[in-house]
């Protein structure tokens, strides 16, 4: 096939533009993040210095497809090498000759991308929201421009473990024709913004909030939604467009001069569709995201041929198409990708990605010869060094269509239509393709660099040199004839022409982070003692507010000489309107009164920042006390004695989420009064997420929901423990179980309605107690240590045994997977109640010892906890295959003294069997539901749902019947499920195949309060958790029910997991990352923590408040019926 003119013709541009200079003013290279220079290396290198910065600190390295900051990423030029740091929160000019430490440039966040050098000056970017320009030759600032609009609250808050804005620059900055492309904020429902900055005077010249919501820009599982894009990661300038990159997702791109965003897809998030991630890179023709390869115009691409013209592009598996598909594929099409499979899974696609170099005509790039060698399972995403087959070259200038038959695609001999651009030359090895500097490709392994000839034709590929260093080289660069390679340990290796020159000077390593006590806060740095102190113990994490600028010079200048500054303690410039989040310092000082503008202001801001439990605030003579006391005046949570202000306790108004359930009596509603609309982020990512690895394929099965109390969130995954701050995302501790076969199946046995609840933990004050097969393991909530081990009581072992094959012989819901010996297991006291078999018992929770047991009437047995009393009900349960006409059927409802198990009284309940569905699912979880009981204590009420059909209201005195209903839906394959018990109000959910529906009922009367809402969805796999304002859930992505309002609210750009975990409870809501193994193009994966915060609202883009619609108000003020 002949080659395209426009490509050879750009090649003398193309290479003209990275050829003109010895620097290497931006990532890889140029905007086009090449990755190539012309510059020709020396044939002889010897190492000229080396220094050690400390092990990088990045981000989201339990996300590879999100971890842009995986080692430093270091420019060069004027003879100088620019290195950022995200450890230290800093520029460093490093002398490139010597390796000597010229200068820093000290900002308020991390820097996690890589600067950008032009005429004299160095830009970068940090977390702390800015865009910062300095001089060069000294680090002198010459502007800085914030990325938010302006007006914005300078409000800061805990980003993956430090001290943030709360709109960080996570766009890293792109240079191109005097201007500076950068991006700001990582949750879209709170702004995200693209910046454009004159690279002169700092001004802006466009800002967009496009990214914030884009009407159908994902289609999961046939169905469109709404997508929300976090700018995160290397932005690029291609084919004369800005290609902004958005975490695990594609990049949308924009025009460079007004900032207008073209029409975007990320296509159907499941099948063989190409996967975004951090980075792009491209010429002016094709692109390169993910390990696929896009054309950068209509005309990049070769027509195709006539035989191949009505055979489909891969992303015809796709499905369902968005609206911006048809844009797309016309202006910017998919042409090849990683060993398109038409599957959903990660092994052989999601990890076969390198940072390849492209040139005008060659691609060189890492690959495989067999994907499976280097299969990754799913849900490993954790960042390790990659490892290839080979290093490819192959020919851009000449493209030919063929047809390949993914795998996957389930007989069928149509197949789809690729490009495949011709191998050039290809080399055996498992280096990884680094860089090109003019005829050499640079590239490296663990501890080895090596540069290899590139091949005329007909020769072969050879290495001419090659050197041991420290770690896995990521970042590295040619510049004034020196190589320089930043590799995963934080060394940084510079090599040169022949001998050494110099030994580098070493900076002082920055400590590693260290189990801890949490974070130190000062308001004033006084005069450093205190917080020298303090970032020298590896216990604490340090953040110093202080007002005057030479102090702050003064102080950072004093840790960095400790190499203590950045991750151990950070000092804030402070101006009168900063504003912080609560709940995160375990130790305040208040150096200076007036820091925040008046001793009012300021001393709030250190009550509030307390964390309730162990926060603790030292009176000293810089202290009102008298204002100190009118702020704590009526709270509960505080306590003033000995000259220590400590909070003692949650937030006065919050409440514990202990069981599975919720609490004992099985409502899966928290009473939390604080949690609710609107909500903004309290912090995100950090420690959880480092150390709570993603080792199983989470999303598809279901976690166990946390638990959350005095202030420590737990998760529960298949073997083990873990603890995590609830206020900060620190980790805590975590621990292993003993092997048990309940292991296996412990994620399925969680799925929606297709089990007892309590099957797995359930919590204590002082412990947490941990079921599996046929014990209960009892943790130290703060040391996670194993306290005792109670057994199934010897007297009731055989009949559990016999309980167990007599469920599995009935085929009924709860048989489904293996069923623990311990089930539904509840606190009360001092006794742990839960079912054995068929029997009901009490034991001691510390000694085992049984108080009591009762032996079921019926097949199954389920059962609630009021403040006095246990509930029962005895029934029998539907099999898969049942009648297509309803049956009577009558229950036991029964009440108990849960102290000694004496019976107070009981009452027969009728209700009919479960109706055969005229639309059979799929799905064996979504057969006949279990029971359910749950109990009101406002009301003093149980409600009884069965079999799909039934809802019943009983008094808890008596068992009495106050109301029943059936099905408010009549379609046959519409089922009720447990619902949520409010204090007024239940919140029932009907599921079906198709999707469902909710209704707000009054709890006294059973009266509908308002219209259907399409609660629960099609996509919402996870029962509906929540509280009286906020019911939370899975529509694909996270959403909320703002039942207030009746509104609806999504976040677009993060997937939930198919367990729901937002729960709200401690005065926050929580939620771990239970999504991880999802391969789909889901932006963001992160833990974080919301709380109530009415401002947050004024900062919304409008496109997104209108996205959720306007408020309802459709909700009574007040519950009609009578009280009981």
């Amino acid at each position: 096939m002949k080659s395209f003119g426009p490509i050879l013709l750009l090649a003398s541009v193309f290479i003209g533009r990275v050829g003109v200079s010895a620097d290497w003013p931006q990532w890889r290279h140029d905007a086009n993040r090449s990755g190539a220079t012309s510059e020709q290396l020396p044939p002889i290198l010897g190492e000229q210095w080396t220094i050690s910065l400390g092990k990088p600190a990045p981000a989201y390295e339990h996300q590879y497809r999100m971890c842009a900051d995986f080692s430093y990423a270091p420019v060069a030029a004027d003879g100088m090498l620019f290195v950022p740091s995200n450890v230290s929160d800093q520029v460093m000019a490093f002398d490139l000759d010597t390796g000597a430490l010229k200068w820093r440039a000290v900002a308020e966040g991390p820097v996690r991308f890589a600067p950008i050098y032009d005429s004299g000056r160095v830009y970068f970017s940090s977390d702390d929201g800015h865009l910062y320009c300095v001089a060069a030759n000294n680090g002198q600032l010459i502007w800085k421009q914030r990325g938010v609009p302006a007006g914005t609250p300078d409000m800061r808050m805990i980003v993956n473990g430090r001290m943030c804005s709360r709109w960080p620059a996570r766009g890293g900055p792109v240079l191109h024709q005097g201007m500076v492309y950068f991006g700001v904020g990582i949750w879209p429902e709170e702004g995200v913004y693209q910046n454009a900055v004159n690279a002169q005077t700092g001004k802006l010249v466009w800002r967009s909030d496009s990214l914030s919501i884009i009407k159908d820009g994902m289609c999961d599982h046939g169905s469109n939604f709404d997508l929300s894009l976090p700018p995160h990661g290397y932005s690029a300038v291609i084919n004369n467009k800005l290609a902004v990159t958005s975490g695990r997702t594609l990049a949308a791109w924009f025009d460079l001069e007004n900032g207008d965003m073209d029409p975007y897809t990320c296509f159907y998030v499941k099948f063989a569709v190409p996967r975004g991630n951090w980075y792009l890179a491209g010429n002016d023709q094709f692109w390169v995201q993910g390990g696929n390869l896009f054309a950068a115009h209509a005309d990049a691409a070769p027509p195709k041929p006539a035989e191949l013209k009505d055979i489909p592009s891969p992303l015809s598996f796709s499905r369902k198409a968005p609206a911006g598909a048809e844009y797309v594929m016309k202006h910017r099409p998919f042409l090849c990708g990683d060993k398109p499979n038409g599957s959903a899974s990660a092994e052989g696609s999601e990890n076969l990605y390198s940072e390849p170099i492209v040139t005008a005509d060659t691609l060189y790039a890492s690959t495989y010869d067999k994907s499976e060698k280097f299969q990754i399972d799913r849900g490993h995403t954790y960042v390790k060094a990659r490892a290839f087959d080979k290093i490819v070259a192959r020919d851009l200038t000449s493209p030919i269509w063929r047809k390949e038959m993914p795998k996957g695609s389930k007989g069928s001999k149509v197949g789809v239509s690729v490009i495949e651009f011709p191998i050039k030359w290809q080399m055996k090895t498992s280096l990884r393709a680094l860089i090109k500097a003019g005829d050499l490709l640079i590239a490296g392994e663990e501890n080895r660099i090596v540069a290899i000839a590139i091949p005329k034709n007909g020769e072969q590929p050879e290495i001419t040199w090659e050197s041991k260093i420290d770690g896995n080289p990521i970042n590295t660069l040619v510049t004034d004839g020196k190589l320089v390679t930043a590799t995963d340990t934080g060394s940084i290796h510079c090599f040169g022409n022949g001998a050494v020159v110099k030994a580098g000077i070493p900076v002082t390593e920055t400590v590693e982070m260290s189990p801890k006590n949490g974070f130190a806060f000062f308001l004033g740095w006084g005069d450093g003692t205190e917080a020298l102190a303090a970032a020298e113990l590896p216990e604490w994490r340090v953040v110093v507010l202080e007002k005057d600028a030479a102090t702050v010079a003064k102080a950072r200048q004093e840790l960095n000489a400790l190499g203590l500054y950045g991750r151990r303690a950070q000092v804030i410039h402070s101006r009168s309107n900063i504003i912080l989040t609560p709940y995160w310092a375990n130790r305040v000082v208040v150096n200076d009164p007036l820091i925040l503008g008046t001793s009012n202001k300021t001393l709030s801001a250190a009550v509030n920042s307390l964390r309730p439990f162990t926060g603790k605030m030292a009176l000293n003579s810089k202290v009102d006390q008298e204002i100190l006391k009118e702020l704590i005046e009526g709270g509960i949570d505080y306590r003033l004695e000995n000259s220590v202000l400590a909070r003692i306790s949650a937030p006065e108004g919050s409440a514990d989420w202990s069981h599975e359930s919720g609490s004992a009596d099985n409502s899966f509603v928290s009473q939390d009064k604080l949690v609710k609309w609107p909500l903004g982020i309290l912090w995100y990512s950090g420690d959880i997420d480092r150390f709570f690895p993603p080792e199983t394929q989470y999303q598809h099965d279901r976690n166990p929901y946390p638990l959350i109390k005095d202030g420590r969130l737990f998760i529960i995954t298949i073997d083990t423990l873990h603890a995590v701050d609830v206020y900060t995302g620190d980790y805590l501790w975590q621990t292993k179980m003993p092997d048990s076969p309940y292991f296996n199946t412990r994620m399925f046995d969680s799925r929606i309605y297709g089990r007892p609840t309590e099957r797995n933990y359930t919590l204590s004050d002082d412990r947490l107690y941990c079921i599996t097969e046929d014990k209960i393991l009892s943790y130290d909530v703060e040391t996670g240590q194993l306290a005792n081990t109670i057994p199934v009581p010897e007297q009731l072992t055989a009949a559990s045994k016999a309980a167990i094959a007599k469920v599995k012989e009935r085929k009924s819901a709860i048989s489904m997977q293996s069923v623990p010996a311990w089930t539904e297991v509840r606190l009360w006291g001092d006794l742990l109640i839960a079912k054995v078999g068929e029997s009901l018992i009490g034991v001691d929770r510390t000694t085992g010892k049984v108080r009591w047991a009762r032996n079921g009437t019926m097949e199954e047995t389920t059962y609630t906890l009021g403040e006095n009393t246990l509930y029962g009900l005895d029934c029998l349960t539907d099999s898969y295959q049942t009648q297509e006409d309803q049956q009577a059927r009558t229950g036991l409802l029964f009440a108990m003294n849960p102290e000694d198990g004496s019976q107070v009284w009981e009452r027969k309940i009728h209700y009919t069997s479960w109706l055969k569905h005229n639309q059979p699912s799929i799905r064996p979880w979504m057969k006949p539901p279990i029971p359910f009981l749950g109990y009101n204590a406002k009301h003093k009420l149980l409600i009884v749902t069965y079999n799909g059909n039934n809802i019943i209201a009983s008094r808890a005195g008596d068992g009495s019947e106050l109301w029943t209903q059936k099905n408010p839906d009549m379609e046959k394959d519409a089922r009720i499920y447990s619902p949520n018990i409010m204090d007024d109000h239940l919140f029932l959910s009907l599921s079906k195949t198709t999707g469902g529906m909710g209704f707000l009922v009054d709890i006294l009367t059973g009266e509908k309060l308002h219209d259907a809402v399409e609660i629960p969805k099609a996509r919402t796999c996870g029962r509906l958790v929540g509280n009286e304002h906020i019911m939370t859930y899975r529509d694909a992505s996270v959403e909320m029910y703002d039942i207030d309002r009746n509104l609806t609210i999504s976040f677009n750009s993060m997937r939930a997991g198919c367990t729901t975990s937002f729960v709200p409870a401690n005065g926050v809501m929580a939620a771990p990352g239970l999504q991880h193994g999802c391969v789909c193009n889901y932006p963001m994966f992160a833990s974080l923590a919301m709380y109530h915060l009415p401002g947050i609202d004024a900062m919304r883009p409008e496109a997104v408040k209108q996205s959720w619609g306007e408020d309802q108000q459709k909700t009574p003020a007040k519950v009609k019926g009578k009280k009981e």
